[in-house]
């Protein structure tokens, strides 16, 4: 097993009783811990040894990590704050759980460890970038951007047309 990733602010007791659990393992190889800044030239190799990126997050407002994870066709087991479960396809690019909530947490991984997601994760892989890539692209996003201009334009349209109406019709003396 591999822990890839800096623990959030506030939990630096909750990391110590995690390492103090899991020392035995670090110290037989089992497990490997890398709690520092991983430089870009190094991500890939974390990313393709992966069997999944978990994302226990409080709050977010958004994740590069996910997409990045995505892009090394990686599923994703993401907490349910702010938009991250909107880029969660479930059982296709993985799983959300609820924030804060390890029992809920752990029956996600186990969840994820019997899914089919899982068990083909060679030929899922591909499938897991697909989605990611349609779903993001640069045609997607923006097509998003221009409807998003588009209804502003019409609204403001709208306004002033309304604008338009008060000011040539006069109220009642």
């Amino acid at each position: 097993m591999i822990i890839v990733g800096k623990p959030g602010k506030g939990c630096e007791k909750y990391w110590d009783d995690i390492q103090k659990q899991i020392a035995g393992y670090v110290q037989e190889r089992r497990i490997l811990v890398r709690t520092d800044y991983i430089p870009d030239d190094e991500v890939e190799v974390y990313f393709k040894a992966a069997d999944v990126l978990v994302l226990p997050y409080r709050n977010v407002y958004q994740s590069g990590v996910l997409f990045l994870g995505y892009n090394f066709g990686l599923p994703a087991l993401a907490a349910d704050v702010a938009s991250l479960k909107d880029d969660i396809i479930e059982g296709q690019t993985g799983f959300v759980f609820k924030p804060e909530d390890s029992t809920e947490l752990a029956v996600v991984i186990e969840r994820y460890f019997g899914s089919d997601l899982y068990k083909e994760l060679s030929t899922r892989r591909g499938v897991v970038r697909a989605l990611a890539a349609h779903r993001h692209s640069w045609v997607a996003v923006g097509q998003i951007t221009t409807n998003v201009y588009t209804e502003l334009l019409r609204m403001g349209e709208r306004r002033e047309s309304l604008n338009r109406q008060a000011s040539t019709t006069s109220p009642p003396e």
